[in-house]
């Protein structure tokens, strides 16, 4: 399988090609055994991975803020 990876603010490395690279074949694997059909398990991945990415984001910002009025009462 070839992959072509478009970078955006981040410098492409071939260590860093080869590690996605890497790691997308591990879910080609996965992707045939789940859905049959390997662009729609990608897309499965890719909306886990944002909802994983949201919760995290929403964790860190919550976190900040209550730490921030935490500060600002004392």
């Amino acid at each position: 399988m070839q992959i072509h990876l478009s970078p955006r603010n981040v410098r492409l490395t071939g260590a860093i090609h080869a590690y996605v690279a890497e790691k997308i074949m591990r879910l080609e694997g996965i992707a045939s055994e789940v859905d049959g059909d390997l662009y729609a398990a990608i897309d499965k991945v890719g909306d886990k991975l944002a909802c994983q990415l949201r919760k995290r984001k929403t964790r860190r910002v919550d976190k900040q803020r209550k730490l921030s009025r935490k500060e600002s009462r004392q």
